[in-house]
């Protein structure tokens, strides 16, 4: 039972589990995911709770929102925020490739998710078309979240851990791995850049790279390439020399991080011309250009900031030095105002954000040493066990060594004592006195040679049992000891998990709330530049 979720239908099942939808006990939708735990699942089980804690931790507008993760019973679960709309491949499949506007705001808003990922330390490692979701139930059409963390991993985290990026393990989704991740080599954030390549080259029509004819040729390919891949000359060349540095096969030529890439595709979405040309304005019998004043577009603040530096200059083209009208001054001076508090906002929650990530990566990284001693403890424990009962087995061997060794000197002693009777009862017949010569003659004195030798065997034994029992008690006092560190070790985790979800969410919350304040004022600056464009038509209607 999942604390405060009913599950509903099944949404989806793959090898990473199953996928419900349900709802919090307020009735608000979210979607479940449950991996079974047991012997074939553990890394399945490992990865779902590394999802859900690094997820949790990233309160952010462009990666999917993780409520709530943990055990319940035998399963491991995720309670994310249900979302509405249709991934990009199904997009992409139903519509077919997208234009160059649209795939660089969809480029713009992977790449920001993308940064919010790495500036934690980590890789997504499974960025693919599947995994953008393009949501259609907001304010912004078509805002993207990324979906599917399960094999993020710290850039630093140990490389002899298969559920995170062990050598030799692989990965990641064919057409969108970076040489480097195909061969299995360590990664890092230029591996989410590739991936990002790809993505971009699928939405504007073009082959995934590096693909052949079966997955073998495939891995080869991807693997072996050292120029990038084909770009098809129907792909605008600015967009096409992007696409080129991110899907280098070589990552030290690929830029330097997701930031870099958002500064870029700023530029080029920049530089194109919107297709609306120059507006003109009648004044006084004169016809006046000032410049593309048409609507921005919803949810673009780069085609905003173009709106708003666009009217600025409009109304200072239209109007002389202290005679423009005063609606519009009023509106400009508010505007201005909040332009004013914006810079100070911007501050405050790069300031915050800057807070939470370095919060979450110091988690992290801690996390990640106490797991790597936890596991390498586990693995010294294993051992310890092994030699523990290797121990035991041989004081079994050693007390039926014994046995056989007492039995034997059962029955030579009683033989002797056989043998004395007999001397005696003949003696008897004879009338005679038993001597000593009587007792202990010659197959008694064989005997008793036999049971010396019996003793020093069992001596030699008792002596081996004795060293064995030795280290076998030394042996279980070590494991002992390392299940106690393996405890501490456990209890360090769980204060690293009671840290995330009281400081770092804490923090999380502030930054999120100061980024939510930036949007509310970016927003209302929007809004207030909107009217001035109707004020500014309004005046020159009413002139």
């Amino acid at each position: 039972m999942i604390p405060g979720v009913s599950l509903g239908a099944e949404l989806g099942r793959g090898a990473a589990g199953v996928v419900y939808a349900g709802t919090l006990d307020d009735h608000r939708p979210v979607a479940v995911k449950l991996v079974a735990a047991g012997p074939a699942h553990v890394q399945l089980v490992e990865r779902t709770l590394q999802e859900g804690a690094f997820v949790w931790s990233l309160n952010h507008p462009h990666v999917v929102r993780v409520l709530d993760f943990g055990m319940a019973g035998a399963q491991a679960y995720i309670v994310m925020e249900r979302l509405r709309g249709e991934t990009l491949h199904a997009r992409l499949v139903r519509g077919g490739a997208m234009t160059r506007a649209q795939t660089l705001a969809v480029a713009r808003q992977i790449a920001f998710g993308l940064a919010a990922i790495h500036a934690r330390r980590a890789v997504h490692r499974d960025l693919k078309s599947d995994n953008v979701f393009l949501c259609n139930d907001g304010a912004i059409p078509d805002h993207v979240k990324l979906l599917d963390l399960g094999i993020a991993r710290l850039a630093d985290a140990d490389a002899a851990r298969g559920v995170h990026t062990a050598q030799g393990f692989v990965f990641g989704t064919l057409g969108y791995m970076a040489p480097e991740q195909v061969r299995g080599e360590r990664v890092d954030a230029r591996a989410d850049l590739f991936a990002l390549g790809a993505v971009l080259l699928e939405c504007l029509g073009g082959p995934l790279p590096y693909l052949a004819a079966t997955v073998r040729e495939s891995l080869l390919a991807a693997a072996t390439a050292d120029v990038p891949p084909h770009i098809p000359p129907f792909i605008d060349p600015d967009v096409a020399d992007l696409l080129r540095s991110l899907l280098d096969p070589d990552p030290a030529r690929r830029p330097d991080g997701a930031v870099a890439v958002l500064e870029r595709i700023d530029r080029l979405r920049g530089a194109r011309a919107s297709g609306f040309g120059s507006t003109t304005v009648a004044l006084g019998g004169e016809t006046v250009a000032v410049g593309d004043l048409h609507l921005p577009t919803l949810g673009d603040l780069l085609d905003h900031r173009r709106f708003r530096e666009r009217l600025v200059f409009a109304i200072a083209r239209l109007f002389r030095p202290g005679h423009i009208p005063a609606d519009i001054s009023a509106l400009m001076s508010a505007a201005n105002e909040l332009s004013a508090r914006q810079d100070g906002m911007g501050q405050r929650s790069a300031s915050a954000r800057a807070l939470a990530d370095a919060c979450a990566c110091d988690l992290g990284e801690r996390a990640q040493r106490l797991r790597a001693a936890r596991d390498a403890l586990a693995a010294q424990s294993e051992a310890r066990q092994r030699s523990a009962l290797n121990l035991t087995l041989a004081l079994m061997r050693l007390a039926d060594e014994l046995g056989d060794l007492d039995r034997a000197y059962v029955e030579r002693y009683r033989e002797i004592e056989r043998t004395q009777a007999e001397a005696a009862a003949q003696a008897n017949e004879r009338g005679d006195a038993l001597d000593l010569d009587g007792l202990y003659g010659q197959h008694a004195r064989a005997l008793l040679a036999e049971l010396e030798s019996l003793e020093r065997q069992r001596g030699a034994v008792l002596a081996r049992q004795h060293e064995v029992r030795t280290a076998l008690a030394a042996s279980e006092a070590d494991v002992a000891d390392r299940q106690q560190q393996r405890i501490e070790l456990e209890r360090s985790l769980l204060l690293v998990e009671a840290e995330r979800r009281t400081h770092l969410f804490a923090l999380e919350s502030r930054a999120r709330d100061a980024e939510d304040d930036e949007a509310r004022l970016e927003r209302a600056i929007e809004h207030h530049y909107l009217r001035l464009g109707v004020a500014l038509q309004a005046s020159l209607a009413a002139e």
